[in-house]
């Protein structure tokens, strides 16, 4: 193996390494060109990295290929700069790269792509690959305007918070019945008072029979302390 007029030097490493348009990182640490084999950046990762001292720092620092690859070949276009004049702080602040075929072994200069920011990338990714965006619906915290009337004419007429959660789609949560239980008139967190274990039991076998406002009542409890004794079974 010799070296190619293609590959491009690693400007900021202590030792030798050139990079290839293939995206692939050779090392000349030793005295003799071999092909890097590269690290998982984490075991569910499929970026490689490799590991090189810094000039500038004398410590040793993890690289990703598909940066010093950018870095090397289309970065200093950008910046108007030589690729020998670039430093480590130089490819530090370089933006974020991305796989145009959305796989990231493939680190070849003519699939890499900047991308200015992480919410550009957000954008990139829901426009290119659709797929692979997999949100989780979540559900609301606070209840609010209309909701919150109709979830205390609710209490009153003896719903219980589950059915309320469900019937709004939102979460049995502490500043859910917060927000209920203050315009109900209910006690206060701070004048709610500790259970013992018979009572909490007992509000176990009572909550079929009884709702949560009852049973707050009943126990001279906050309608949270209900919810988060009932939350198995909510």
């Amino acid at each position: 193996m010799h070296i190619n007029t293609s590959w491009k030097k690693v400007p900021f490493t202590e030792k030798e390494y050139y990079v290839t348009q293939d995206g692939k990182v050779i090392s000349n640490a030793m005295g003799w060109l071999n092909k890097l084999k590269g690290k998982k950046l984490t075991k569910n990762s499929d970026r490689l990295i490799f590991e090189a001292i810094i000039i500038s720092t004398g410590y040793r620092h993890s690289i990703l290929y598909n940066r010093i690859v950018f870095f090397c070949f289309e970065y200093p276009k950008i910046l108007g700069k030589k690729l020998e004049k670039m430093t480590w702080i130089d490819y530090q602040k370089m933006p974020l790269i991305a796989h145009k075929d959305g796989n990231q072994k493939n680190t070849k200069i003519s699939n890499l792509i900047l991308i200015p920011s992480r919410t550009k990338l957000g954008e990139w990714v829901v426009k290119n690959f659709p797929e692979k965006c997999k949100y989780k619906e979540t559900k609301k915290s606070v209840i609010r305007g209309e909701d919150l009337t109709n979830a205390i004419t609710w209490l009153k007429n003896g719903k219980t918070f589950a059915w309320i959660a469900n019937h709004l789609s939102v979460s049995v949560h502490e500043q859910t019945i917060w927000r209920l239980h203050k315009h109900l008139g209910l006690p206060s967190r701070k004048k709610g008072k500790i259970l013992t274990k018979k009572e909490r039991s007992k509000i176990k076998e009572l909550s079929n029979k009884n709702n949560g406002v009852e049973l707050a009542k009943n126990f001279g409890v906050t309608p949270s302390t209900i919810c988060r004794i009932l939350k198995k079974t909510m």
